[in-house]
């Protein structure tokens, strides 16, 4: 996150003086953004996978108390 913050406050967002400036700002915010969302997205995806880990763990769990009980 540091990194994208460093990024993102390194782009010039005023005080433009040339069309080629506004360029390179748009192009660079569109680089962290493309980043920031492909990390988001891999977070995301590890979490939905882990959920499915554990509840697959929960529901083993649950049938080995059910056959120590039986």
């Amino acid at each position: 996150l540091q990194q994208f913050e460093k990024r993102f406050k390194a782009v010039k967002l005023d005080g433009f003086k040339s069309p080629m400036e506004v360029q390179q700002s748009l192009t660079e915010l569109n680089a962290v953004y493309t980043e920031a969302n492909a990390k988001y997205n891999e977070v995301r995806q590890t979490g939905d996978a882990l959920n499915k880990d554990v509840g697959g763990y929960q529901n083993t769990l649950k049938d080995l108390e059910t056959m120590v009980r039986n």
